[in-house]
């Protein structure tokens, strides 16, 4: 595998577990007692299309220029 397809493939789990974060656990660290549904975000929905059509080059513009994946790159 490229080594962009593996960046896309981190960047997309470490979205999708934000947002699962954000609505399934509580503010003090607890988790709800029923999953509740969360939304992909819009731009782990772009990496995977991209990944399916092999478009390195959009891939490399989303990890550049949006700003939430821009922060998770950084690290």
């Amino acid at each position: 595998m490229k080594s962009w397809e593996e960046k896309a493939h981190r960047i997309i789990g470490a979205l999708c577990l934000k947002a699962y974060r954000e609505k399934n656990i509580h503010s003090d660290g607890t988790r709800y007692k029923k999953h509740r549904p969360y939304a992909v975000p819009e731009a782990a929905n772009s990496l995977v299309k991209c990944l399916s059509s092999g478009d390195e080059v959009m891939a490399k513009h989303i990890f550049m220029y949006d700003y939430e994946v821009s922060q998770l790159t950084a690290v």
